[in-house]
């Protein structure tokens, strides 16, 4: 078996069940594919970031990744 994705809930700690990070391995020698989730306090997906690295200390800050975000009204 070959795993093909992993999910990390709540930052890896207690919460409410929200999927903060989700990595997809691609196989063939490729790197991780990791895309990471922001939740307001209605626990609504408010911000994703996807091609972040699968290791924080990789961080490449000359690199602008693809950042998403929804803006709700609560009226």
């Amino acid at each position: 078996m070959t795993q093909v994705t992993a999910n990390e809930y709540d930052n890896g700690g207690i919460g409410d069940g929200n999927v903060t990070k989700s990595t997809q391995f691609p196989g063939g020698g490729a790197s991780p594919r990791v895309a990471e989730n922001l939740y307001d306090w209605q626990n609504r997906l408010v911000a994703t970031k996807t091609g972040a690295t699968a290791t924080p200390s990789t961080k490449d800050t000359s690199v602008n990744r693809p950042l998403s975000y929804t803006d709700y009204d609560n009226l």
